[in-house]
């Protein structure tokens, strides 16, 4: 049985659609600032005469945070109400891109980075649950679709904006423009967000689970710390021990939120264990892993062919392009393939990379072929990035969507680390120390090869999930 939107009033309606912009201007904030630092590093290494190790966690406390706290920002949303963590954490967001961008030595600025990833932490998973609980379900695709095309939108933000930004050096501020961009951008969505949207809860049943919090942080930090750290770090002993110690810490946690009986579980397991929904998970945790692409791609334009930021930033273009088109075509998508709009969207991102390896192994350098691959996987990761996610966010009762909101974004951040990790080992490995264009043309695309082959096993899994949609009754 579908559900409707009976009990909705029209000013309720108009009120809920004028609160979409500003949450999606908060949105818009968590990738920009997750790319925006890459170019900028060499600047901040000689402003502040930060280490190598400075300048990874740099990156890193940004990460870790996000990740740890998505689960936990998700139930406190539906606890205490989603509008006031929304504006909590953006107000913390503000805060903390103001001390970034007053940060007189490497570790104050790490430490602004280390707030900034708590604050979208509370903040983002706010937004898909808001979308799910509060709006019509006949707005729902479209919404769902504009997250998507928000995402697109931050990574050419982040991956240009940062370039650009330092290179027009505004207000004489360098690389600390980055942050202080983040204060009126912010403002304007506090300002709607207070204005706009109404409170709207999840589950309010029992207490936070304060146990399962910290055991779940626990849990996820043992993999995303090593995965995120481990190869600047040279792969020490203790990277292999954090990721064995997972396993049995991740058996117990499972059991142990089984079994919360004092307090309403931070994960309800019977949620994950459908067969829509752990399958979603599982396909947005791998479709992620195509993280490997900003780095390896990178690597391969300035270090293997000296290209210089700015240039290397420009044909990054044709993917972020791609990537802002697929979410617009998806409401269409779904209107012409239905439960099948996953698995288009896995068939074009796989498509578009091995077209890339295709030409990598055909070319001295970039080129046409080159492009239009670019072109093609940033139009299939727009794809199933919205068509996935509104399965998952639709697939589930409304009083889950705060739960099941932290839950694909933590799935994707796991990926995304896991690709970097995984897929780096084989990239690196290619490599073998060359340094030569060609090495890193053919090294690139030996990892480019295995995303491929992992998109292709994402494909197979999209159709064991459409058949379960036929007959999923909460998916519209």
């Amino acid at each position: 049985m579908l559900e409707t939107d009976t009990g909705r009033t029209a000013a309720e309606s108009r009120q809920d659609l004028l609160a979409i912009g500003p949450l999606l201007i908060g949105a818009l904030l968590a990738p920009i600032d997750y790319f925006i630092v890459n170019l900028t590093l060499p600047a901040i290494r000689a402003d502040l005469a930060a280490e190598g190790w400075q300048l990874q966690f740099v990156i890193s406390a940004y990460a870790v945070p996000y990740a740890l706290g998505l689960i936990p920002g998700g139930r406190l949303g539906d606890r205490f109400g989603r509008r006031r963590l929304f504006l909590l954490g953006l107000t913390g967001f503000v805060l903390a891109s103001v001390g970034c961008g007053l940060a007189t030595n490497a570790y104050a600025l790490i430490a602004g980075r280390f707030a900034q990833g708590i604050a979208v932490a509370m903040f983002l998973p706010q937004v898909l649950a808001t979308f799910r609980a509060a709006l019509a379900v006949r707005h729902q695709t479209r919404v769902i679709a504009a997250y998507g095309f928000v995402f697109g939108l931050g990574a050419i933000v982040g991956q240009v904006g940062g370039g650009l930004l330092l290179e027009a050096d505004v207000l004489g501020l360098g690389w600390r423009a980055i942050f202080w961009i983040n204060v009126p951008v912010g403002l304007l969505a506090l300002a709607g967000a207070r204005a706009w949207a109404r409170e709207n809860f999840g589950d309010r049943d029992g207490s936070v689970d304060l146990a399962g919090a910290v055991s779940l942080c626990l849990l996820i930090g043992l993999v995303i710390v090593p995965l995120s750290l481990g190869r600047s770090l040279g792969w020490p002993w203790w990277t292999f021990a954090c990721l064995l110690a997972a396993v049995p810490l991740g058996w117990w946690f499972v059991r142990f939120q089984r079994n919360r009986t004092s307090v309403r579980p931070l994960v309800d397991v019977e949620l994950i264990r459908g067969p829509v929904v752990w399958r979603g998970l599982l396909l947005a945790f791998w479709f992620y892993t195509d993280s490997i692409f900003f780095l390896g791609f990178g690597l391969y334009l300035q270090e293997g062919l000296g290209w210089s930021a700015v240039d290397a930033a420009m044909l990054f273009l044709p993917f972020s392009a791609g990537f802002i088109v697929g979410p617009l075509v998806v409401p269409r998508l779904v209107a012409l393939t239905g439960r099948y709009a996953v698995t288009v969207g896995f068939a074009v991102i796989a498509a578009g990379f091995g077209a890339q390896v295709a030409a990598l192994a055909t070319s001295n350098g970039p080129g046409a072929p080159l492009v239009i691959g670019l072109v093609v996987a940033g139009i299939g990761h727009g794809l199933v990035l919205s068509s996935l996610t509104r399965v998952l966010m639709m697939g589930v009762q409304r009083r889950w969507a705060g739960q099941i909101s932290s839950l694909v974004s933590s799935s994707m951040q796991l990926g995304s680390a896991s690709g970097v990790a995984g897929f780096g080992l084989v990239l690196f490995a290619a490599l073998g120390g060359r340094t030569d264009a060609r090495s890193y043309s053919a090294a690139f695309a030996v990892a480019e090869s295995c995303l491929t082959a992992a998109l292709l096993g994402c494909l197979l899994l999209s159709l064991s999930l459409a058949r379960v949609l036929r007959t999923a009754a909460a998916v519209e």
